[in-house]
């Protein structure tokens, strides 16, 4: 038996059934083109966030420039406007509250008003009232 020179040229490689049956071999082991890599937004919209940006920095300028101007304005010293401030009033140490409305209140553990003992889920009147003097 001899070897053919040319092993591809093969009569058997080259039967029409082979021939279908190669191709949907090589078409099912194909690997798969490499997929796009998804850019991110700021890599897709660069242009637009340096519009904004720009935009915004413009508007910005624009506006400290305007408010900047003095508008007709007549500028005089401070130390030609009256001052209304009313003097500064002294507390009395012994009577801290007078003339506030805190002064009606009454003083140290006097002034904590505990509220009437009603049942509480399965506490009694009773007990409730009990832990509320305690509380006091």
């Amino acid at each position: 038996m001899s070897v053919p020179e040319d092993i591809f040229n093969h009569p058997d490689l080259r039967d029409p059934e082979w021939e279908r049956l190669k191709k949907r071999i090589d078409e099912a082991t194909a690997p798969e083109p490499p997929k796009r890599k998804r850019r991110g937004f700021l890599a897709r919209h660069k242009g637009a966030v340096f519009s904004v940006f720009a935009i915004a920095a413009v508007v910005g300028a624009g506006t400290v420039l305007v408010s900047g101007t003095d508008r007709g304005a007549v500028h005089t010293s401070p130390t030609s406007t009256p001052t209304s401030q009313e003097p500064v009033r002294r507390v009395d140490l012994a009577q801290p509250f007078s003339g506030t409305p805190a002064a009606a209140w009454a003083d140290g553990e006097a002034a904590v008003v505990v509220p009437a003992a009603t049942p509480m889920g399965r506490f009694s009147a009773e007990e409730v009232a009990e832990v509320l003097g305690a509380v006091r």
